[in-house]
């Protein structure tokens, strides 16, 4: 793998080089939104089989390209943007890249994984075939996992390969657990998805047997499809028994919601089960489509989102005590307000235009349930809902309407003269709202204040693409679309037309040396 590290030249003479006869080759590089790291952009060059960085750590940004094998690629990253793994299916190789992309490091598997998941704390990662997946290798083992270590460099044991016992179809995705103390070891596990079942590894111990979990249900015939999976610690008691963890698996065809709780196995050895699994199953009264934790550790309790009867549930995963919260609209959607927050709510809402938000305040729950919720009308509809991190405000569009909701007292302030809205986002501290927007065929960046609620509007050079806020220095950048790459970039300080930096042509560089991946 090839890392390079060029500082960037801001000039607009590299977009003519889309149109050289010479150039033809490389003509059709990739036009996507980038990546968002904490502090830098990642563009995959399919194409060109790398990534293309922009480090935007210091005022002067870099651009950094990360040489690949292949072009069929896969890329997730971690939940603070830290870290970005990139998996190379035809060059059979996990790319971990740090943030600005100044170091990267190459864990080659030895098959042609088709799709990566990594833990939340970017610590591990699980590759795997999905099931439908046409890499072309010869003789392919479909239950076959590789599981990287991505704390340590590769070697003789990292990867692990492992390959799970075939009770359901090939796997349609993977699930890692945090790390918990099982017994008196710390471990984690992944959950391998395939319709009506579910295996479980453990991590720790790769080879060990995995435990097979049935999917079933006495209300539902077809095919379970698992669609989302949520994990929960439970505390250690004061007589000193081992910590449990609980997985919660939704499903999207059966009314069920299936819990399970996984501890350690003492009596297991050499390559038998080190975890011992219990299933529970809940019955939730229809299909869920959403589902949160509202514990996270201690006494684990589930909040369902539920589509046809117009509820919500609450499921006490110890007692299996159900209990139901109706509702006045259909909802498929909840978002929670954060632990600053002025008080705990969760938001549900249906994100396909509807124009009712419920604001269920989640200290208030009780027997009549009622009381706990209050019900508010949006003019415009709900696509999209973002909460205001430490308030109980929330962002609302539906389309190119816009508007600021207060959850407390349903007060709405409508934003007029939007254009057409390509792009969100919310400074880290909360403070301003950015939309990048065209009106009447120019491009704008639009800088609300989030307290005053005044707009600034700053012309862009192009229609733009995406735009970005990065969590780490929250610097805006908006991608306006050209092949060869064109970004308009701003520091650290509010954004102006006088104090952003165009970058042009970015993502020629290497390639017009001949470092065109063949």
């Amino acid at each position: 793998m090839k890392t390079e590290t060029r500082r960037i030249c801001v000039i607009m003479a590299a977009l003519v080089l889309t149109s050289c006869a010479d150039h033809e080759e490389v003509a059709s590089v990739d036009v996507k939104p980038p990546l968002v790291l904490a502090n830098s952009l990642a563009y995959l060059q399919a194409s060109a089989s790398r990534v293309v960085v922009v480090d935007a750590h210091q005022n002067k940004p870099q651009i950094r390209s990360v040489q690949l094998v292949g072009t069929e690629l896969d890329a997730k990253t971690t939940a603070d943007g830290t870290r970005l793994f990139v998996l190379d299916s035809t060059g059979k190789t996990l790319h971990a890249i740090d943030d600005g992309g100044e170091n990267s490091t190459a864990y080659p598997l030895g098959a042609p994984f088709s799709d990566l998941a990594t833990s939340d704390d970017g610590a591990v990662a699980v590759t795997m075939f999905r099931e439908g997946n046409t890499s072309g290798a010869v003789f392919q083992n479909a239950n076959e996992i590789a599981i990287v270590d991505l704390k340590t460099p590769p070697g003789d044991t990292n990867p692990t390969h492992a390959t799970i016992r075939s009770f359901g179809d090939a796997p349609d995705g993977v699930r890692i657990s945090p790390a918990v103390t099982l017994g008196s070891t710390q471990r984690r596990v992944a959950l391998v998805q395939s319709a009506s079942h579910i295996a479980i590894v453990d991590l720790s111990q790769p080879l060990a047997k995995d435990v097979s979990v049935p999917l079933a249900t006495v209300k539902n015939t077809t095919q379970i499809v698992p669609d989302q999976i949520e994990f929960a610690v439970e505390s250690a008691g004061e007589n000193g028994a081992s910590q449990a963890l609980w997985a919660f698996v939704r499903s999207r065809n059966a009314p069920d919601l299936y819990a399970m709780r996984i501890v350690d196995n003492p009596d297991a050895s050499g390559t038998g089960a080190t975890i011992a699994v219990t299933l529970n199953l809940y019955y939730s009264g229809d299909i869920p489509s959403d589902m949160h934790l509202l514990d996270a550790e201690g006494l684990p309790r589930v909040f369902l989102v539920n589509q046809g009867p117009q509820t919500v549930s609450f499921v006490n995963a110890i007692t299996a005590e159900v209990f139901s919260l109706p509702l006045a609209t259909p909802v498929s959607r909840a978002v929670r307000t954060d632990a600053g927050a002025e008080q705990d709510l969760m938001v549900v809402y249906e994100p396909s235009g509807a124009s009712t938000v419920h604001v269920i305040d989640l200290t208030a729950v009780d027997s009549i349930g009622k009381k706990a919720v209050s019900s508010y009308k949006v003019t415009s509809g709900i696509s999209q809902l973002i909460i205001l991190k430490e308030k109980t405000k929330a962002v609302i569009r539906n389309g190119n309407a816009l508007s600021l909701l207060d959850l407390l007292t349903g007060d709405a302030v409508p934003f007029t003269g939007t254009g057409n809205i390509v792009g969100l986002g919310v400074s880290p501290d909360n403070k301003e709202l950015f939309a990048a927007t065209e009106i009447n065929g120019e491009g704008y960046l639009v800088r609300v204040d989030l307290t005053t609620l005044a707009s600034v509007p700053i012309r862009l050079l192009h229609w733009p693409l995406a735009m970005s806020v990065m969590p780490g220095n929250g610097r805006v950048a908006v991608d306006l679309s050209q092949s060869g790459g064109l970004l308009t970039l701003w520091g650290t300080d509010p954004p102006t037309e006088n104090n952003a930096m165009l970058m042009g042509g970015f993502l020629w560089t290497g390639l017009l040396d001949g470092e065109v991946s063949q």
